[in-house]
C-alpha cells in the first residue's frame, strides 16, 4: 500500500515541479485548450476505511469516464466512477452487534445466523463488508485556474449516487487537478477525497472516507476555427 501511495505522491510532485516553467509558456503562446467540451478517462488506487470501525480499511481501485464542459472558469462535469473496494480486516464480534440489535427486535434472524455460523454451507453475509464494488453516477461544477493554457489546475466538487431507490449508496467528493493540454488532446491528474454513504441492508448504511489519486488522458471537442480565434483574441487582450 505505501508502494502504491508513493508512486502517487511522485506524479503529483513532478506535474507541480513542471508548473512553474508550463506557466510561464502558456503566457506567452495563444490558449492550448479552443473547444469548450472535453471528455476524460483515467484510473487510480486509493484507501478506505469504516468510519465507526477505522480499524476496517482497505485500498480501492478507481476507474472513470466523464464529461466536462468548460467555457472558461466555471465548468460542469458529469460521468461514471466504479470503485472496486478491498477492505483487510476480517469480520469480528463486535460487528455482529448491529445484527444482534436488530434481531432483539425480530429482525435480520437470517442475517445475524449466517454471520454467526458461517461455513461451507452457510453463506457470510459479511463478505460483502470486505470485498464489494460500487458504480455511481457522478456531477458538480468545477472550477479552472488557468482555462485554456498550457497549464491548467482545477478544483472541484459534486455528488453521486448508484441508483434513485431506497437501496441506492451515496456519496460527496472534493477533487483537486492538474491539466496539461495539447491542442485537443490533454492528460491530467487528481486528487481526491469522499465521503460514501452505502446501503447495505434494508435496517443498516455503512460509512466511508476513501482517499484516492488518479491519472488519465482526455480530449476536446465541439470548437472550431472561430473558437480557437476568440480565444487567441482574448490571450491577447489579457493573458492569465
Amino acid at each position: 500500500m505505501k508502494k502504491e501511495y508513493s508512486i502517487l505522491l511522485i506524479g503529483l510532485a513532478c506535474t507541480i515541479l513542471a508548473g512553474p516553467s508550463l506557466f510561464a509558456q502558456g503566457d506567452s503562446k495563444p490558449d492550448a485548450q479552443f473547444a469548450p467540451w472535453a471528455l476524460k478517462v483515467g484510473g487510480g488506487l486509493g484507501g478506505v476505511n469504516e468510519t465507526e470501525f477505522r480499524e476496517n480499511k482497505g485500498k480501492t481501485n478507481n476507474y472513470r469516464i466523464s464529461a466536462e464542459y468548460n467555457s472558461r472558469y466555471f465548468g460542469f462535469e458529469f460521468g461514471i466512477t466504479h470503485k472496486i473496494f478491498s477492505l483487510s480486516v476480517p469480520p469480528r464480534a463486535d460487528h455482529v452487534l448491529p445484527y444482534a440489535l436488530f434481531q432483539s427486535a425480530g429482525q435480520n434472524n437470517s442475517v445475524l445466523n449466517g454471520a454467526l455460523y458461517s461455513g461451507p454451507l452457510h453463506r457470510d453475509p459479511l463478505r460483502e463488508r470486505n470485498n464489494f464494488n460500487l458504480t455511481f453516477l457522478d456531477i458538480g461544477p468545477t472550477f479552472h485556474m488557468r482555462p485554456g493554457k498550457t497549464f491548467d489546475p482545477y478544483l472541484s466538487i459534486g455528488a453521486g449516487t448508484t441508483g434513485f431507490d431506497k437501496s441506492a449508496s451515496y456519496r460527496g467528493f472534493a477533487r483537486l487537478g492538474f491539466k496539461l493540454n495539447f491542442d485537443r488532446f490533454f492528460v491530467f491528474t487528481e486528487a481526491e477525497a469522499s465521503a460514501i454513504n452505502r446501503y447495505y441492508n434494508q435496517d443498516l448504511r455503512l460509512h466511508y472516507n476513501d482517499y484516492s489519486g488518479m491519472i488519465g488522458v482526455g480530449f476536446h471537442f465541439g470548437g472550431g476555427d472561430e473558437t480557437l480565434k476568440k480565444e487567441e483574441t482574448v490571450s491577447n487582450r489579457s493573458s492569465f
